[in-house]
């Protein structure tokens, strides 16, 4: 194939001239070489070169092509086949070539000075007297530094506890510090949380949503705050129906699981730890006792409704006798009557007479009269001095009264203990009224959890 110029109206051919590629890399100087041959494509469109078109010599200045961008035949400049807007090309070589002389006396120069200043010796520098204004500036930018480097790491590390925080499960939120426990479970501490939970896993529901700890979480959060059904539901990451089911099977389960801790103390253990305000004035004391009720919501049953009015509170209630020892543990809880029943009654139907042995004391409000049921066991009633009747009491009659006074308002401090369960505090749902006896059961058995009332 016989090679010819590409430039317009250039006749060169193979063998005449030397022939360059239009070259392809890098693009900005095959632009310019395109510019500079000034030709069209078809319809008036940029010109394209192929592989096989060429550029001869007699274009460039030197008769060659160079790569030096500061070098006139970097493109090709004459005899372009169209009026050249540029000097003469000799006049241009000239002038890179004075150009390129002038750059060599330049570094010919730098390296005369660079030789020069090795061989002079250096002044000694005087001191200056900003010297220790540089170095003052010199100590703040290191600390500037250091400071900044020690608030990049504390702020990944307030990072990393946030996520940390974020990813951190209520249940385990819930019980990670003692106060917590507390607020949430009414568990004086997270060692006894943890103890119950070992203790009472095996009776818990299962549940393939909730682990054990969250299922006890459930049931004690809803004694100790009564939340709503949905809250616990939203806190645990579980449904309301999961919550319900937890509820109505753990209650009674938990109940039985943990009823050991309200018994009835033996005669030796009450003598040894009995409190010293009881050893002075009632040294055979083994119970104290009082009835709470706890408001509910009006039963739609009639008979339910009246047998749950409570003249007293002027509210539909149930009813619970509790009784306690010298030293303010819970130490017997009967079952639920309706709030109309009398405390008398109470006490008969409870069971708790069955308790009571020869030669005991049992310290109550005037309410209980039942010093005949008391008696028929060998016990004593201890209750203070009747006013009815009477415009004034005797003086042995107040005394008697305020040192009853003094040691009864125990069993107040345990039932307050006792109600500060929300649950037992507030409208009970009726739902939840089947299962009031375990509520009080538990609640009860927490309480025993606490340090004693009476040292």
């Amino acid at each position: 194939m016989v090679l010819s110029c590409c430039v317009i109206n250039c006749t060169s051919r193979f063998g005449q001239f030397s022939f360059y590629r239009v070259p392809k890399k890098p693009l900005e100087k095959r632009k310019l070489w395109i510019e500079a041959i000034k030709r069209q494509g078809e319809n008036g469109t940029v010109w394209e070169p192929s592989d096989y078109d060429r550029v001869c010599s007699r274009h460039f200045i030197t008769g060659q092509k160079s790569n030096d961008q500061e070098n006139p035949d970097y493109v090709p400049s004459i005899h372009m086949g169209t009026i050249d807007m540029q000097t003469d090309g000799p006049q241009r070589f000239a002038r890179y070539e004075r150009y390129q002389k002038r750059d060599d006396d330049r570094k010919t120069a730098a390296v005369a000075l660079q030789e020069m200043s090795l061989n002079v010796p250096p002044t000694p520098e005087k001191p200056s007297v900003h010297d220790s204004c540089i170095k003052t500036i010199a100590s703040l930018r290191l600390e500037n530094q250091q400071l900044y480097t020690e608030l990049n790491r504390l702020q990944c590390d307030n990072t990393h506890m946030k996520t940390e925080l974020l990813n951190l499960k209520f249940e385990d939120s819930a019980v990670a510090t003692d106060s917590k426990t507390t607020f949430y479970t009414g568990i004086p501490s997270k060692a006894l949380f943890m103890w119950v939970l070992s203790f009472c896993s095996t009776v818990l529901p299962s549940s393939r949503v909730v682990t054990p700890k969250g299922v006890l979480l459930c049931l004690l959060i809803k004694l100790r705050l009564n939340l709503h059904l949905e809250d616990i539901a939203f806190r645990l990451n579980i449904s309301k129906t999961t919550v319900s089911d937890i509820l109505n099977q753990g209650l009674p389960a938990l109940a039985k699981k943990l009823n050991f801790l309200v018994q009835w103390p033996d005669k030796d253990s009450l003598i040894k730890n009995m409190p010293v305000i009881f050893k002075k004035t009632y040294p055979r004391c083994v119970s104290i006792i009082d009835c709470f009720e706890v408001f509910i919501n009006r039963p739609g049953h009639l008979t339910a409704r009246a047998q749950t009015w409570s003249n007293y509170k002027h509210h539909n209630t149930i009813k619970f006798l509790v009784s306690i020892t010298p030293t303010g543990a819970i130490s017997y809880v009967s079952r639920a009557f309706g709030g109309r029943t009398s405390d008398k009654v109470i006490t008969q139907r409870s069971g708790y007479l069955d308790k009571l042995e020869h030669n005991d004391q049992v310290l109550a409000d005037r309410g209980f009269l039942i010093s005949e049921e008391l008696a028929s066991h060998g016990a004593t009633l201890i209750i203070p001095a009747f006013t009815r009747g009477k415009s004034q009491l005797s003086a042995k009659e107040i005394e008697l009264t305020r040192q009853i006074a003094h040691v009864r308002i125990h069993v107040e401090r345990a039932i307050e203990r006792v109600k500060n369960f929300n649950i037992l505090s507030t409208n009970m749902n009726l739902h939840l009224v089947p299962h009031s006896d375990s509520i009080v059961t538990i609640c009860s058995c927490i309480c025993n959890l606490q340090p004693a009332l009476v040292s």
